[in-house]
């Protein structure tokens, strides 16, 4: 498929459904995720909960593979505005290796932490955006709400980054 992906391989978005062993078991994993994090968020009760989906918010709605292999892929910014919480689990993480936590690098998930205007960590105005990359490591799994932008900066090449994404709380999602 072609959504937000640049280059590599997008899946259909129903990966989760196939109801294979491994994916059953990494579909909870997600969902225990991101029902810890609405339980520890208190987003029932925060401006946030007004701007995410209507479902069930610890229930994966939607899920797919992207693979990203060649130099330059990778996908543009974007969001999932009709969801409550999105996710990422690494299966692989392509070339990288212990890579310092500190430095932005191709290949790195982008989230939009700010819309602009002012630097959190300075407590100043700056008038740009600020953002914040985590590094794909093999086994990691990352959650954050669904209506925050968030791309992948274009892969290095090398060996495959491959990673499992979905989607909590849509509603009406048909195959």
């Amino acid at each position: 498929m072609r959504v937000s992906n640049i280059g590599g391989f997008h899946s259909q978005p129903d990966v989760f459904e196939r109801e294979r062993r491994e994916t059953r078991a990494l579909a909870a994993l997600a969902e225990r995720a991101c029902a810890r994090a609405w339980e520890e968020n208190d987003a029932k009760t925060t401006f946030v909960k007004s701007m995410m989906g209507r479902g069930d918010p610890a229930k994966v709605s939607t899920s797919w593979i992207n693979v990203c292999e060649r130099a330059g892929d990778g996908h543009g910014l974007h969001n999932h505005a009709n969801a409550v919480w999105s996710g990422v689990y690494y299966a692989s993480a392509g070339d990288r290796g212990d890579d310092d936590d500190d430095v932005d690098e191709p290949g790195d998930l982008l989230l939009r932490v700010s819309a602009g205007g002012v630097d959190p960590m300075a407590d100043t105005s700056t008038g740009y955006c600020t953002y914040t990359c985590i590094k794909p490591k093999r086994g990691r799994l990352v959650v954050f709400p669904s209506w925050v932008l968030h791309g992948v900066l274009a892969s290095p090449g090398g060996a495959p980054r491959v990673s499992f994404a979905f989607n909590t709380g849509e509603t009406g999602v048909k195959f």
